[in-house]
């Protein structure tokens, strides 16, 4: 099978089967079980039994080993309508409508059909999501010509809110309109407009283009339009094709619309394919929708919440672009005219057709983002710390005074840090470092937070928090090395590591939250005033950048 992905742990394929709802409504169409190499294949296909279809998607599992095979109330395998498809450890349980299958496997592969993501859309269709800033932040790509990671942006309340990340430079070049940013020639003396046909897009607010245009609300409306005598554009994605104006849709009299890689017609405004029979008319026929190569989802449902901005107060409708969103977590919101962020919890969660949303899509905002009861309580400790505490603050400032000073909370330009001994926050020291700007290995800053207190009685875990929005944050690498281990992430325009030191070969010394940053997790007395952390920063550059992990190597020893 080609476009594949392949599945072969038991814990993922049950996640996975959850949520295209355990292949219920799919069919059968192969199944082999031979029973002296133990070995069994099902073929599932997607699949309307009156309708013909249009690259159906077909999944496929291979299973070793196979033993304590059953098969009960069902005279045939084969083309049989599955009810639900279950795996829990090595065991499957396959309900048929008629019948069900249940065998065990030491081992199995589950071939999930997969998309080719795209990688290509429409220039003014991204000049325009980021001029508006609602939906596109910034954007990551690469010139077919290289594999550079470069990004472009748009940060509000700056004068020149439009950026890039330029090669060679630490930082990133500052426009004043979108138009500025797009005809500037930074890319080997030509603009973005000049080489568009040559950018691969990689990622947009860290989602993959193809992730991103599902997610986007006016996906609903289909925005059409024709480019050229041999390219149509569909909600932005470019596409072989052509508008014939000898067929015209039986419904609402448009021209139909040819896509050449599925050699069909279709009606961009009726949202159908469609069949032309010998007069030239274009009469509507039940086939698989253009999805996901135009984001064409006729039949998506999208998710929303409601939320009461005090206990017992109104309800307030807003579309989750996270489907992890459930009742009892707190987001963030956008609220009023302008857009005024602030925190509320979720009281209800529910699903609506894409064409009959509970309000009109252009009256809902989104949820901004899902937040954690953790993150929730670092926000409060911080605030306190800010309010309450002794806060150094090295945003405007590169002094090496700070290290003789205690502190609570460090204030650096790419945010806040502390230290919390077993969840409560403690008394911290700080040393800098700000290579000069010829160093091979340039970054903006350095800085190694240790705690005062070395002596802890009923150690659990020392950690270092920080605001950085590093859920949100694209991983570049890991920075394990000689007495270092942490990660290395893209956040917006940054680069930005963070490291911890262990001295022991001890896989429980080091552990890591959720987010990827490492904390310590024993502490023993002869190292204990060797441990600390290192957050590195500069300017994004490159993947392929070493600047960050030799930073952190410097205080590796």
């Amino acid at each position: 099978m080609k476009n594949v992905e392949k599945i072969t742990d038991s814990v993922q394929l049950a996640h996975y089967l959850e949520n295209v709802d355990h292949l219920s409504d799919n069919y059968i169409t192969f199944f082999s079980y031979d029973s002296t190499a133990q070995q069994l294949e099902i073929i599932i296909e997607e699949r309307d039994m009156d309708q013909q279809t249009i690259s159906p998607k077909v999944w496929r599992l291979q299973c070793e080993s196979v033993d304590h095979l059953s098969i009960q109330n069902t005279e045939s395998t084969s083309t049989q309508k599955i009810g639900e498809l279950f795996v829990h450890q090595n065991r499957f349980f396959l309900r048929l409508i008629s019948g069900f299958i249940s065998f065990e496997a030491a081992s199995f592969t589950f071939d999930v059909p997969k998309y080719e993501d795209i990688s290509h859309i429409n220039m003014a269709y991204v000049m325009q999501s980021l001029e508006s800033s609602t939906y596109m932040k910034n954007m990551t790509f690469s010139f077919d010509s290289d594999s550079m990671a470069r990004v472009i942006g748009y940060a509000e309340d700056n004068q020149k809110p439009y950026w890039a990340t330029v090669p060679d430079y630490s930082r990133p070049a500052n426009f004043e309109t979108i138009d500025d940013l797009f005809d500037a020639k930074i890319y080997n003396n030509q603009s973005l407009k000049e080489r568009w046909s040559e950018v691969k897009i990689e990622r947009i607010d860290g989602l993959t283009l193809t992730n991103w245009l599902s997610r986007k609300i006016d996906t609903a409306d289909m925005h059409v339009f024709i480019k050229d005598m041999d390219h149509i554009v569909i909600n932005g994605v470019e596409l072989p094709g052509f508008v014939d104006v000898e067929y015209t849709c039986d419904t609402c009299g448009s021209s139909a619309w040819c896509v050449e890689r599925y050699t069909s017609y279709f009606c961009p405004y009726c949202n159908r394919w469609l069949d032309v029979d010998d007069e030239g008319i274009a009469f509507f026929k039940r086939r698989r929708p253009l999805e996901p190569a135009l984001m064409w989802q006729p039949n998506k449902k999208l998710n929303f919440c409601q939320v009461q901005f005090h206990p017992g107060s109104k309800n307030y409708t807003y579309h989750c672009v996270d489907n992890a969103i459930s009742v009892g977590d707190w987001v963030i919101v956008p609220v009023g005219s302008d857009h005024v962020e602030k925190e509320v919890r979720v009281v209800k969660v529910f699903q609506c057709p894409i064409t009959h949303p509970p309000f009109p899509l252009n009256h809902i905002k989104s949820v901004i983002q899902k937040k954690s009861h953790r993150n929730r309580q670092a926000d409060q400790t911080m605030k306190l710390l800010l309010s309450n505490g002794n806060v150094c603050d090295i945003v405007d400032e590169q002094q090496l005074s700070y290290e003789t000073g205690v502190y609570d909370i460090v204030k650096t330009p790419i945010g806040n840090f502390w230290l919390e001994f077993n969840g409560e926050p403690i008394k911290m020291k700080l040393s800098t470092r700000y290579p000069p700007a010829d160093e091979k290995y340039f970054v903006e800053g350095v800085y190694r937070i240790k705690p005062v207190q070395v002596d802890f009685e009923n150690f659990i875990h020392l950690k270092l928090m920080t605001n950085v929005d590093i859920p949100n944050a694209r991983w570049i690498d890991n920075l394990s090395g000689a007495y270092q281990d942490g990660n290395n992430w893209q956040v917006d325009a940054y680069d930005i590591g963070i490291a911890v030191h262990p001295q022991e070969y001890d896989d429980y010394e080091v552990l890591f939250t959720d987010e990827n940053i490492p904390y310590y997790a024993i502490w023993p007395d002869e190292y204990k005033t060797c441990y600390a952390f290192t957050v590195a920063w500069k300017y994004y550059v490159s993947d392929d950048d070493l600047s960050i992990w030799n930073q952190v190597s410097v205080y590796a020893n």
